[in-house]
């Protein structure tokens, strides 16, 4: 395969031509990993906690640098680059101490009438290596919410990164060398699509975790065999504001957690349900906060929105935008492209079987719709495929309680936007949303199995 060119979105400059490991070159490091693994050359937990304190005084110290490296690289804005680096301190932190509250348990085998007297030890073992795959839009904060705690957790790594943000995730392992992570802990590959299959078959590897798309996982679904699949996919969150909502406060959620990374993010709004007493009122302030946006240039310090990952990315969704405008749709803006940089869309009047509702819309396009019945709204998001976390604005506590029984999501929040996500809190869907919880204590877990010793 020729090589791929890593491309700043804002600018189009190249940055690097980065040529893809083979095959050979990844069943080596697999090598590498597997034959220390099996003869047993592991460091202590008290260890790998020093490397990840080391880590963490690493990464403090080269928070200006490696932001600006990600918001390069991807077009992410320069302050949520940094805010992403903060993050991911909160992402090691949480699992060190979190590693070190992991604790076994003692069973007593006569509890439900077993005559034989046992003691069970249970303890928590690595699992052996574990690949980690990763996706462009947060390049070193969901790398490190697999890495840390499968690190912690014992494991060998084999880590492979959007071929994107190549450079922030190399930046990123060679810091973890610089901490005193062994590189036979830790091995970085860059394979081509066509080989992945080949690799997640290997015996070799115990895990794979995924953070990506449903497409992505069904396809390696058909390769992994018997091994633990971990996988964070997409979703098509919800976000539905009660007549008893203070407007103010979501409106402004609305527009930071939608066109935050451009409305790259897994877990941004993407469903907008409000009510038809404030449907008026909510609207106008969602257009007078964005139109307050400073859109360009992800490196200057004002900037809110940056450039979508490309302008082929950009370009497909204003496609789709164009298409629904041409059967119906209102866009409360003239749409805008300049290459990869898409400006903030409103819609209103979609039609309901629109891929602008119905799938994932990775870009800045936020769709309103109006509502009357909350069983509605509740039987609209119980009906797609996705389910991953909700944002549910009212006072109303019993309405809110009976809404997080009912939602089929990972994680309902109240009076805040499906994007809220604290790192040790378990992050998780239901559906084609993804398999498993991540959060630091939850990965840990994830990545260990259980074994029982009877004495």
């Amino acid at each position: 395969m020729s090589p791929f060119k890593i491309i700043s979105p804002y600018s189009g400059s190249l940055l690097h031509t980065l040529n893809f490991s083979s095959l050979d070159t990844v069943l080596n490091q697999l090598a590498h990993l597997n034959t220390n693994y099996t003869s047993n050359n592991s460091i202590s937990l008290h260890e790998r906690i020093k490397i990840l304190t080391n880590l963490t005084k690493i990464l403090k110290k080269n928070i200006d640098n490696l932001s600006l490296l990600i918001s390069t690289e991807m077009g992410k804005p320069i302050s949520e680059s940094k805010a992403e680096i903060n993050r991911a301190l909160i992402t090691i932190q949480s699992t060190i101490t979190e590693s070190q509250a992991l604790r076994g348990e003692a069973l007593d085998s006569t509890t439900y009438g077993i005559s034989d007297h046992r003691l069970g030890i249970v303890n928590y073992f690595p699992l052996g290596i574990v690949l980690c795959i990763t996706p462009f839009n947060f390049p070193i904060n969901l790398a490190l919410h697999k890495l840390a705690p499968g690190f912690a957790a014992g494991n060998r790594l084999l880590f492979k990164p959007s071929p994107q943000t190549y450079l922030s995730a190399k930046q990123l392992v060679d810091y973890c060398y610089e901490a005193g992570m062994p590189d036979h802990y830790l091995q970085l590959i860059i394979p081509t699509h066509e080989d992945l299959p080949n690799i997640v078959s290997r015996p070799e590897i115990a895990c794979v975790s995924l953070t990506g798309s449903p497409q992505a996982a069904r396809a390696l679904s058909k390769h992994i065999g018997i091994k633990k699949f971990l996988c964070e996919l997409g979703g098509n969150d919800p976000f539905i504001v009660m007549p008893d909502a203070d407007l103010d406060m979501a409106s402004q959620i609305a527009v930071s957690q939608r066109f935050g990374t451009a409305g790259q993010r897994c877990n941004s709004p993407k469903r907008f349900y409000i009510h038809n007493s404030v449907y008026r009122d909510f609207k106008e302030l969602v257009i007078k906060h964005t139109q307050a946006l400073v859109i360009g240039d992800p490196t200057h310090p004002e900037t809110n929105v940056g450039p979508l990952v490309s302008a082929k990315a950009a370009e497909t969704i204003e496609t789709q935008v164009l298409k629904a405008i041409a059967n119906g749709a209102y866009s409360c803006f003239p749409i805008y492209r300049d290459k990869a940089l898409l400006h903030p869309i409103i819609l209103e009047n979609i039609q309901p079987n629109s891929p602008l509702i119905t799938e994932e819309i990775f870009g800045p396009v936020m769709v309103l719709q109006s509502f009357t019945n909350i069983d509605s709204v509740i039987q609209l998001i119980n009906a797609s495929p996705y389910g991953l976390q909700a944002g549910l604005f009212t006072q109303d506590l019993t309405l809110a309680k009976s809404m997080y029984q009912q939602l089929h999501v990972g994680a309902l929040n109240l009076n805040n936007g499906p994007s809220f996500r604290a790192d040790h809190f378990p992050f998780s869907g239901v559906k084609d949303s993804g398999i498993g919880s991540e959060g630091s204590r939850y990965t840990i877990e994830a990545m260990s199995h259980r074994k029982l010793f009877v004495i």
